[in-house]
């Protein structure tokens, strides 16, 4: 592999010495450059109605500022093989790359961000961080960090790249991170600094083992999501990727010269797809025993109104809720392993959670079951946790 080098292209660009490989580079820049001139605008020449080349600088494109080596006739093979097994869909591997694309341009036109959700070892984090290493500065943040601590957002201040991680099954704060995605100004508060607006100019990119929550429309608009739904060995990771990083300069010469053109020539294809894309992945990959705690249990903390169900109570109602919305029903075992890991984790709506006992039965309480049946049990129960 090539040595490592920040490239600004200014050569290739501006026509220099650098080659054929530098002229293709040229025309894609300038291709690139005046159709999204096009989209956005809408500028002709007023005398003949064609579209003009704008006067480009260098600077304007990302890759002026990553660690990153021009292969003339670059080979993206080993990538390619790479993603397809992770991402077995084809129609899904082709957004993939059109998001890696796009996240090499200071185009904001798409207006989404690339989520990857999976299991454990379905190499969704192996192939982002191995891509993202052609940045600079690449920052990356937990979810609860944006909820929690306000100076968090400081950090992207100097982002070339935003790799957000730990969105399972969580609501998230989703104002400034739409801004990014838009590349609109953001508000970041600085410790002992103060406030400082900026207009950002990197792309997001979301790893996820589950399916975050989405409140409303405008959210589902700005997610991307694809699944790698297969388990990997993970011994031959640390061979995978030095493999990938080996052949990186090569992969994203190949996405500059194919992949930012085909970005451009499908944007309003890609718009349009984007507006259903994740209404219909969340109804076909959604977890259905967390889209049945959603619509039919709440968090019920009072002492003074105990409510108790067993299992079974539980059951009855998800196999009812289960038969209308056309998902599996889950059996009184089921339920009970399920709430004990939610026991053991706390997470809403299950922050009062307990498990109960009362003449040799077992009952859960701090839940309430909406629409349920009359048929919990109101007793004085000791814990036996």
């Amino acid at each position: 592999m090539k040595e490592t080098q920040h490239v600004g292209l200014r050569d290739a660009i501006g026509g220099g010495d650098r080659g054929q490989g530098s002229h293709t580079i040229g025309q894609v820049w300038r291709d690139w450059r005046v159709r999204a001139r096009d989209h956005r605008h809408g500028h002709q020449d007023a005398k003949n109605g064609k579209i003009e080349p704008l006067p480009h600088n260098s600077d304007d494109l990302f890759i002026s500022k990553l660690q990153f080596t021009f292969i003339e006739k670059p080979d993206p093979t080993y990538w390619l093989e790479r993603l397809s097994e992770a991402i077995p869909n084809t129609q899904d591997l082709e957004l993939v790359l059109l998001q890696f694309a796009y996240s090499l341009i200071p185009d904001f036109s798409w207006k989404t961000s690339l989520l990857l959700q999976g299991p454990t070892n379905s190499g969704k984090t192996t192939l982002i961080n191995n891509f993202v290493k052609v940045f600079p500065r690449v920052v990356r943040t937990k979810l609860s960090n944006l909820q929690k601590d306000l100076f968090a957002y400081q950090e992207l201040l100097h982002a070339d790249i935003w790799v957000i991680n730990e969105i399972d099954n969580k609501y998230f704060e989703t104002e400034t991170w739409k801004n990014v995605i838009e590349g609109t100004e953001i508000s970041i508060r600085r410790m002992y600094k103060g406030s400082i607006e900026k207009r950002v100019d990197f792309k997001v990119f979301h790893l996820a083992n589950h399916l975050p929550k989405i409140k409303d429309e405008a959210t589902s608009f700005r997610l991307l999501p694809v699944k790698t739904p297969r388990r990997f060995d993970r011994d031959k990771t640390n061979e995978i990727e030095k493999k990938l990083q080996e052949n990186l300069h090569g992969f994203v010469s190949w996405l500059i010269i194919n992949k930012v053109p085909e970005y451009f020539k499908r944007l309003r294809e890609l718009t349009e797809l984007q507006k259903s894309r994740t209404f219909d992945y969340y109804a076909e990959n959604e977890d259905p025993w967390q889209k049945f705690v959603d619509d039919m249990i709440s968090p019920h903390g009072d002492p003074d109104d105990v409510l108790s169900y067993t299992s079974q109570d539980i059951s009855d109602v998800q196999n009812d809720w289960a038969l209308l919305n056309g998902h599996d029903r889950l059996s009184a075992r089921q339920i009970g392993i399920k709430l004990g890991y939610a026991l053991k984790n706390h997470e809403e709506p299950f922050q009062h959670l307990k498990k109960m006992r009362d003449s040799g039965n077992r009952y859960w309480t701090g839940i309430k079951l909406r629409n349920k049946r009359d048929n919990s049990v109101q007793k004085n129960l000791k814990s036996f946790e």
